[in-house]
């Protein structure tokens, strides 16, 4: 018993943590609890397998093949892939316990390779605790707990002890309390706020920075420079570096779109070198922008809300982007996002985590994507329609929001003169270029006209990586568009978003500046983000409609849209009908007899009972085949052995009858133990035993009659005890 309880404190571990790695890969069950009952039932299977007996093992293996095989000829052909596709976990998790049972004997046998595991299990924990990765508590426990199983393994080794020296009855002694312990870390809560190694990762992070701008100093000649990715600082480098680190993986639906702009942080102020945010705001400004421009679209054009906004979603997990920052989408609706478990808080401008995010985090976001390039979007934002206290609260309606007092129209109204305040500064233009806007924008038709012209003009310049770092005579908006337009012509993303916002708020339009990332081909796909697809752009205010994205950028022209409802084929969807609840139900679904139900269920005991009638047989057609077998062993042997290997069988009833032969106590000894609670008729081979065990005496007709009487009064002994005692005893 002590090596089958040694056996499991390695293979057991092993197996729970191959089941929690593989959970992924196997399509284990959700509900964890069976599934980890099923491993430790089968790691102790495995393992009681290889330490009975032969003949029990064999017996064992071979019933489970015949229920298996029972099972597979009783099932339907047309129901076996079902019930494989359903139940190959099982297979899958056997599988897994057979591997980690050699693996946990690999352990036992090599000392180098547990060691080797050790510094591996405790080398992984660091690095997961360091990169921020986030792996269950089980899985930790578990890993610890076969780090000091190894230790206290090593500790054995080397601990010269007296008395009692038996190294594996020590382990399994002390495996229990290591095992309590490992199941008390996985009951009791993590903290919520758990050492996120902060000081050691802004260290890290700083040198990395470092050694990146000291590279750009040494290799590049100009004055200032950056490295691609996303900055929470709005400045405006010389030149940029490429980089193609991974920073997240984004999977969309096949309705997010082939172009996703997700914001990190948006700006209000520019000084002509690099944007602030100097503004805060209490609302919930996401939410509000989002309503806006639900409501204005169910107004301007009732019933064919699809035609301008389509409701999707996008999953976000960050690989190495060691960042707080939430990247989102335009229109998303942040109530609704599945961030599982992570606190955040949200600003006007960015949403920011409250730990440091990096490999792993995953969350979920919910937007209306809108068909922003469309003819009919565009009208919309050319003759908005204005939204009064009735639409409003009629959209919250819809929503399910009218309870949440920062959503009212008040708070709406508040919001937007925030906006107007913040976003819509006074930007004197030079003569140049107004004279410039002014043949710009002769025969527009409308104030978006005017940002389109706008749009399209920076288009018509040079995108370059090294445009050179700004005169030292730029230090006001106002210069820096002098510069940019009327004599560079040429820069990256940030040049051109920032032109753009000057541009439009001196035409009115209150404008921010954003930073993020532009991703391509997440249409229904899983898209790897990198730090080149970093981007920054403009997004106006329109009111009545909300906050709409431009790209004044060479070469991120989006052109995406969807097709619209044919207006005569299509009837408009009315938003305010319910659905009457009806007492007709969809019976498609349902057997077409009440005998074909009948039928199936009275097929099922077919299921269990012929692969349990198969097994039975093959027990007793087992226990018929080993005694012949034994019978035909016995009958080659000469009176000696034959007399001797029916003494060791008499031994071995005695002690399933509760009478064992103690740890250094003689046969002599142990006959007279025993003499007062067994017939003599029982004991008397234990006499003749030991005069052939000791004194060598050769076995003799009378003594063999002797052990085969007391062979035969043992027997009856036994089946006054256990009827059950007379299949295995032969």
């Amino acid at each position: 018993m002590i090596a089958y309880f040694y056996s499991l404190i390695y293979a057991m571990p092993v197996s729970l943590l191959a089941v929690f790695a593989g959970r992924s890969y196997f399509d284990f069950p959700d509900e964890w609890m069976p599934v980890i009952v099923l491993s430790i039932v089968f790691s102790m299977m495995i393992a009681g397998v290889r330490h009975i007996e032969k003949k029990y093992r064999f017996l064992i293996i071979g019933i489970v093949l015949i229920l298996l095989l029972g099972a597979y000829f009783v099932i339907k052909p047309d129901e076996r892939i079902v019930i494989f596709q359903k139940y190959k976990w099982i297979g899958w998790m056997m599988i897994l316990a057979i591997v980690s049972y050699l693996v946990g004997q690999l352990f036992i046998t090599a000392v180098w390779v547990r060691r080797i595991a050790a510094v591996l299990l405790a080398a992984g924990a660091g690095i997961a605790l360091f990169k921020g990765y986030e792996p269950e508590k089980a899985q930790v426990a578990l890993g610890f707990f076969l780090i000091f199983v190894i230790l206290a393994e090593e500790v054995q080794r080397s601990w010269k002890k007296s008395g009692h020296t038996k190294a594996k009855e020590h382990m399994v002694s002390v495996a229990p309390f290591l095992a309590i312990a490992c199941v008390i870390v996985c009951r009791f809560p993590a903290p919520q706020e758990p050492y996120d190694w902060r000081v050691t990762r802004f260290l890290c992070e700083l040198a990395v920075e470092s050694a990146n701008r000291v590279s750009g100093l040494l290799f590049h000649r100009v004055e200032e420079y950056g490295e691609v990715g996303f900055s929470e600082n709005g400045e405006m480098a010389g030149t940029i570096g490429s980089s193609e680190k991974e920073v997240m993986e984004l999977t969309g639906d096949s309705n997010s779109g082939s172009i996703l702009y997700l914001s990190g942080r948006s700006f209000d102020a520019f000084d002509g070198r690099h944007w602030t945010v100097t503004a805060k705001e209490d609302a919930p400004s996401r939410l509000l922008d989002t309503l806006e421009t639900d409501c204005a679209v169910r107004k301007y054009d009732p019933g064919y809300r699809f035609d301008y906004l389509i409701d999707t979603k996008v999953n976000i997990e960050y690989r190495l982007h060691n960042t707080r920052y939430l990247f989102l989408p335009p229109k998303a609706e942040l109530s609704v996002a599945d961030i599982s478990g992570l606190k955040y808080e949200e600003h006007e401008d960015h949403v920011l985590a409250k730990k440091r995010l990096s490999y792993g985090t995953e969350y979920k976001i919910f937007f209306h994507r809108m068909n922003r390039n469309a003819d009919i979007f565009r009208a919309l934002l050319r003759t908005t329609k204005p939204i009064d206290e009735d639409d409003w609260y009629t959209e919250l309606g819809r929503k399910a929001l009218r309870q949440r007092s920062d959503c009212s129209y008040d708070q709406f109204m508040n919001y937007r003169k925030y906006i107007n305040d913040t976003y819509k500064t006074d930007i004197v233009l030079s003569d140049e270029v107004n004279q410039c806007l002014e043949e710009l924008f002769e025969g527009a038709e409308s104030e978006i006209d005017k940002l389109e012209r706008m749009e399209a003009w920076l288009h018509s310049f040079s995108y370059s990586t090294t445009p050179g770092k700004l005169p030292d005579h730029v230090q006001s908006p106002e210069q820096f568009l002098d510069y940019f337009l009327l004599e560079k012509q040429e820069g990256y993303c940030v040049h051109f978003a920032s032109a753009f916002a000057m541009l439009a708020r001196a035409e009115g339009f209150p404008t921010r500046y954003v930073q993020g990332y532009c991703v391509k081909g997440a249409n229904g796909k899983t898209v790897t983000v990198t730090s080149n697809m970093a981007h920054a752009w403009p997004e106006v205010y329109i009111e009545n409609v909300g906050w709409i994205p431009f790209e004044p950028t060479p070469g991120y022209e989006p052109t995406t849209q969807w097709k619209i409802q044919d207006r005569e084929k299509t009837n408009p969807v009315n938003y305010h009908q319910i659905p009457k609840k009806t007492d007709s139900a969809d019976v498609s679904f349902l057997p077409e007899t009440t005998e074909t139900v009948q039928k199936g269920s009275n097929d099922n005991w077919r299921i269990i009972l012929l692969p349990v009638a198969g097994a039975i047989i093959f027990l007793i057609l087992y226990l018929l085949v080993y005694r012949l077998i034994i019978q035909r062993k016995n009958d080659k042997l000469d009176a000696q052995d034959k007399a001797i290997a029916l003494c060791k069988r008499n031994l071995k009833r005695l002690s399933m009858i509760g009478w064992k032969l103690k740890p250094g106590e003689t046969l002599e000894e142990f006959g007279s133990r025993i003499s007062e609670e067994i017939p003599e008729s029982v004991t008397c081979f234990i006499d003749c035993y030991e005069r052939m065990s000791y004194a060598q005496t050769q076995i003799t007709p009378e003594m063999l009659a002797i052990i085969e009487a007391s062979d035969k009064e043992l027997l009856a002994l036994l089946k006054k005890k256990n009827m059950l005692y007379r299949l295995f005893v032969w």
